[in-house]
């Protein structure tokens, strides 16, 4: 999930921390993990920001799932 602001509302047994302004799907390695490169798009604006966070399945995890830490990242 990413969005252009901070939300912290309780989700699924923990906290969503951005605007679910864009949601998908990320297929993951062998090993569990994924390599994600974005750029920018041309005419975003200098300073603009997004928030990005990944929840999964996670059977042990609270009502089924588990969260990463919130990243968020600003256009140059």
């Amino acid at each position: 999930m990413a969005g252009g602001r901070r939300i912290d509302l309780p989700f699924k047994g923990g906290v969503l921390v951005p605007s679910p302004d864009l949601v998908g799907a990320i297929v993951l390695d062998d090993s569990g993990g994924r390599q994600i490169d974005f750029r920018w798009p041309q005419g975003v604006p200098s300073g603009m920001s997004m928030i990005w966070q990944v929840w999964v399945a996670d059977a042990s995890g609270p009502a089924g799932f588990a969260a990463t830490n919130a990243l968020q990242s600003v256009a140059p």
